[in-house]
């Protein structure tokens, strides 16, 4: 598939997670395929075929309290063809009036196939992780839920939609939504560019200056080869400028003071 169409799909998966959740189960069912397989937390959730689908919805509907999701984070995993593998997790929440929130975390994968032209889901997969689900009797969906402060769970979600990424595919064609304050620097390797961030590194199928212009002036050109993030300069030195995470990156001779009174400039527009 496309980069477009990715993105689309990538959408798709979090908006029919947003509508189960909120008790509108229609809304996913209206691209599930006849044969699709869906397995949830449950020893009986291997649901096997449309209408088999469609009676365990029902019944996590009426059982289940309305949920807001919130620190969505979905990843492309495969992209071939005319098919596609989204992974996910979040947090499934319920407010108090106590101003604490109960929450528990979801993962999640959906494969999802372009049949006539229209996104059709063929396999979903909804988990919690170990220790985290347990139910009471003849109960199916009963949370350990964990109380956070509220006001201290909406500042970490403010500050992640706050967060720019970027979509950048690696040389397995497997799609990584990256934000940009993880990426210390990025060098060029012929028509790829390695990112490198914190304790790694990862080679991504475009140009550096494809990937410069995707930064919004976030980072600075120090090289033909070289870009860095304006907020890891920790020093400049004669010909080079030298990362928060040790790293020296080369600046050319004749543009040194050029490219210094540009870093300077960013840094303050930055700040």
């Amino acid at each position: 598939m496309n980069q477009k169409t990715v993105h689309q799909i990538l959408q798709l998966t979090e908006k029919c997670l947003e509508r189960f959740w909120q008790q509108d189960y229609e809304y996913m069912l209206r691209f599930c395929k006849d044969d699709v397989v869906w397995i949830g937390s449950f020893q009986e959730e291997f649901s096997r075929g449309f209408e088999e689908l469609k009676i365990n919805f029902q019944r996590t509907a009426a059982e289940v309290q309305p949920c807001h999701l919130l620190c969505q984070e979905f990843v492309v995993s495969q992209n071939k063809g005319n098919c596609c593998t989204i992974v996910g997790r979040y947090l499934t929440t319920i407010y108090e009036e106590n101003e604490c929130i109960l929450h528990t975390q979801q993962r999640c994968t959906f494969s999802w196939e372009i049949v006539r032209g229209e996104p059709k889901i063929c396999h979903i997969h909804v988990s919690n992780p170990m220790g985290e689900l347990k139910r009471r009797g003849q109960e199916r969906f009963t949370y350990e839920t964990r109380k956070t402060p509220k006001h201290y769970l909406e500042y970490n979600i403010d500050y992640m939609k706050k967060t720019q990424k970027i979509a950048v595919e690696d040389l397995h064609h497997i799609t990584h939504f990256l934000p940009l304050e993880e990426i210390v620097y990025a060098t060029s390797d012929d028509k790829q560019t390695i990112l490198y961030m914190f304790g790694r590194s990862m080679t991504v199928r475009l140009g550096i200056t494809q990937f410069l212009q995707m930064t919004d002036n976030a980072f600075i050109a120090v090289h033909r080869c070289y870009v860095v993030n304006v907020n890891y300069i920790m020093k400049i030195k004669k010909y080079s400028v030298v990362m928060t995470d040790g790293s020296g990156i080369p600046i050319p001779v004749k543009r040194y003071d050029d490219i210094r009174q540009k870093i300077m400039k960013t840094y303050y527009d930055v700040k």
